[in-house]
């Protein structure tokens, strides 16, 4: 039987993996590596962190997903040994492949920008979108009942930053009328490069 490994549950990898299930290749065995138990479905990540909307509206597990017709291994990726053919996981966990897919994602981009990576929130996984909605809810509390306006600057003005941006003003009139801030307690900027 072949061995197909497929690193990453993010979109590539469920497409992927529903192909390949889809399939029915009897003669394979799928196995999944990801370092969560969940697809984390990213448009609606500011949903999460601009309102009450569960986390599991947008972080499907892969057992709802895909049930028993995959092999599912949480882990993050050491090294991949192309010449024997393994995947070494960071616990030392070593996995045989005859085919591998990599569908890893991407990660946020600073383009060298001095003091955004230390100072931003990235806004790429459910942590993040959780870690924004505290933020803001803590800043506004603290700082929008003396009248001081909190600036948030969303570097990016595309989907994600568009959405983000929109959303905020919403949740700041909520957080306002919850806690009695001044209305106009929050101030967004977006930055983008083009």
């Amino acid at each position: 039987m072949k061995h197909v490994v497929v690193l990453g549950g993010g979109f590539a990898g469920v497409a992927a993996l529903r192909e390949l299930v889809q399939k029915k290749i009897d003669d394979f065995d799928i196995t999944l590596i990801d370092r969560n138990e969940y697809h984390l479905f990213t448009p609606s990540l500011y949903e999460v962190a601009t309102s009450e909307e569960p986390q599991k509206n947008v972080a499907i597990p892969f057992s709802e997903l895909f049930g028993r017709k995959i092999h599912f291994v949480k882990g993050t990726v050491k090294q991949i040994n192309v010449k024997e053919q393994l995947v070494i996981l960071l616990d030392e966990t070593i996995l045989p492949y005859d085919y591998l897919l990599i569908t890893l994602g991407s990660e946020t981009a600073y383009y060298n920008i001095p003091g955004l990576q230390e100072h931003a929130v990235a806004f790429k996984v459910l942590q993040d979108a959780l870690l924004i909605k505290q933020k803001v809810k803590t800043l506004c509390c603290k700082d929008g009942k003396y009248e001081k306006k909190v600036n948030i600057v969303i570097g990016g003005g595309g989907f994600a930053g568009t959405e983000l941006a929109a959303e905020l003003i919403t949740y700041k009139e909520g957080l306002a009328k919850q806690y009695g801030l001044d209305k106009d307690c929050l101030r967004l900027t977006i930055v983008q490069g083009s």
